[in-house]
């Protein structure tokens, strides 16, 4: 046993980091079309790899992002949060968890293991709908104060989710459309392509 425990120490120190992890829900499979939806799973999950890079995080997973601090995790969210309404497309997205703590990461594999893992999951899977965002209050009391936490505004919630309590925060910023934004966005363009070819037209004539 104290080999065991030392081996697990050993580990621990090696591989065990505080990180903060983001988890998005989407549900591409209840697309009509299996082609169509793995062609927008992929382009969306490029875009939001992206992203997450250019805020110092990592795509583990298509939906599963590891940041090193928690200001530049909601900071991504936000923003791809706002990149999916925005789409022309309509992603049926769920919506997104965050928690902050200990979190087993092997190099080069796709190890990733531990609590932040597990709860954001629940959050941003179980709890969340129509694109919220969902914060643990661990996330909350590290971003306090933050330039970020002053641009945004939280709502508490206690939650249970698969028999478990969670102690959470939902994330509101003015940039939030909600459910049907996307559809609204993408019939805009398209009303204003078709005022552009009817003034073409009348012009030629």
């Amino acid at each position: 046993r104290r080999v065991h425990g030392a081996i697990d120490g050993k580990l621990a120190d090696r591989y065990f980091t505080t990180s903060t992890v983001v988890m998005m829900g989407a549900e591409f499979g209840r697309l009509e079309s299996a082609s169509a939806a793995l062609a927008l799973e992929q382009r969306v999950f490029l875009r939001n790899r992206e992203i997450v890079e250019a805020h110092g995080g990592s795509a583990v997973e298509g939906a599963l992002w590891v940041f090193s601090n928690p200001e530049s995790a909601i900071e991504a969210t936000v923003e791809i949060r706002a990149a999916i309404e925005d789409d022309d497309e309509e992603i049926p997205l769920i919506g997104f968890g965050v928690h902050t703590g200990q979190l087993l990461v092997v190099p080069d594999t796709n190890v990733h293991w531990g609590d932040p893992v597990n709860t954001a999951s629940k959050l941003g899977e179980d709890l969340a709908k129509d694109g919220d965002i969902f914060i643990t209050g661990a996330v909350y009391d590290a971003i306090e104060g933050s330039d970020i936490a002053k641009r945004l505004r939280f709502e508490k919630r206690t939650a249970t989710v698969s028999k478990v309590e969670i102690d959470c925060y939902r994330v509101a910023s003015v940039a939030h459309k909600g459910k049907g934004a996307a559809k609204k966005g993408s019939a805009k363009k398209a009303s204003a392509k078709k005022g552009s070819a009817k003034k073409g037209s009348a012009k030629k004539g």
